[in-house]
């Protein structure tokens, strides 16, 4: 998905349709009155997200974004029942992150009361702004301390020539004397399971437990 501001040629260019036309209009006049309030207390635009096929770009939906200095989109506002809904577009871009770090970061952030509809003000607005630029800090921290588990899993296990699966890189296996293995890269860990290669019996029991096998 790729995001435009209105009006800018990159927008203009792809919008185009008779479909598309008519459902960007309706969009604007939806959403219309939310941008208005918005643009009231900070500045404000509409964004347009084309969905890309193939290299070519068609218009999928519109929606009402906070700008800073440059023009550039920060933070998304909706109507959400009867209150304004604000999102940071980098929380789901960020990588590395299981529920549980994000579930982690809410409990020791305070979240802001909801702003009701009519009722945004320059003071409200900059507490959710706050809210969401730090919970975007935690979760970068936490998406960099998963990111180096996996990457300090894959130089240590490096020397022993891993066998990684054709369709999954986080998944693989490594072999020596006919003990396996097996590894799943996962966002926050690492899951490792042991096979053996050989008949479950007295003889290689007693090789085992005198490390016998040789490859």
């Amino acid at each position: 998905m790729k995001t435009f501001r209105i009006n800018t040629p990159e927008a203009i260019k792809n919008v185009t349709g008779e479909k598309a036309i008519n459902n960007l209009a309706n969009d604007v006049i939806e959403h219309s009155k939310l941008l208005s309030e918005v643009k009231a207390v900070h500045p404000s635009d509409f964004f347009l997200s084309f969905e890309d096929y193939d290299g070519k770009l068609t218009y999928h939906h519109l929606e009402v974004f906070l700008i800073d200095e440059d023009g550039n989109p920060t933070v998304k506002v909706k109507y959400y029942k009867n209150h304004y809904s604000f999102f940071n577009p980098i929380y789901h871009t960020l990588k590395k992150l299981t529920t549980w770090d994000r579930e982690k970061v809410e409990g020791i952030l305070t979240r802001p009361q909801n702003v009701g509809i009519g009722k945004l003000t320059l003071k409200k607005l900059n507490n959710w702004v706050k809210f969401l630029d730090d919970e975007i800090t935690e979760l970068k921290k936490l998406s960099e301390v998963n990111t180096k588990v996996g990457e300090d899993y894959r130089k240590k296990i490096a020397p022993y020539n891993p066998k990684y699966h054709i369709t999954n890189a986080n998944r693989g296996e490594v072999t020596i004397n006919k003990v396996t293995l097996e590894f799943e890269i996962c966002d926050s860990f690492v899951s490792e399971k042991i096979k053996i290669d050989c008949s479950s019996n007295f003889e290689n029991f007693l090789k085992l437990s005198n490390n016998g096998f040789n490859s």
